[in-house]
């Protein structure tokens, strides 16, 4: 998969916003939500990090929208406990691109905070795997 410059500074922004608090085992994890999704709908990664309802850090009401939308357009300065969070995140992603390979056998391609029940849409998907903050789902096999 041909992933761009763009690509990883969006999905990094994506992981740093939905992921800063989880270990880097659940970062990849959602990164590589983003890549099977990315080659599920033939979309480049920063089309589905942006696309709307797909990842809840995008939404403005959401705590580190505006932080991510500042560091995205260059207009404020991290913390440096937010800048090492920004950096682990941007080498999580970086690794699950090098490990797309383990990331598309594993198949996942949505996930939610464990805080939260199922959506009801995602009732017939296939639970991949139980994290501590989130479950991964993919589309049960037709046939």
């Amino acid at each position: 998969m041909k992933v761009r410059l763009i690509d990883i500074i969006i999905m990094t922004l994506t992981v740093f916003g939905e992921a800063s608090i989880c270990d880097d085992y659940e970062q990849i994890k959602v990164a590589w939500v983003i890549l099977n999704r990315s080659k599920k709908w033939g979309e480049l990664p920063c089309e589905v990090c942006l696309a709307p309802f797909q990842f809840h850090c995008w939404r403005k009401n959401k705590y580190l929208y505006e932080l991510i939308i500042s560091l995205l357009v260059g207009g404020v300065s991290l913390k440096i406990g937010e800048g090492y969070q920004f950096a682990r995140a941007l080498y999580n992603v970086m690794y699950s691109c090098k490990y797309y390979e383990i990331g598309l056998r594993w198949g996942a391609t949505y996930f939610h905070d464990n805080s939260i029940s199922t959506p009801e849409k995602w009732k017939d998907f296939e639970i991949v795997e139980k994290t501590e903050h989130f479950t991964f789902y993919k589309e049960k096999e037709r046939g």
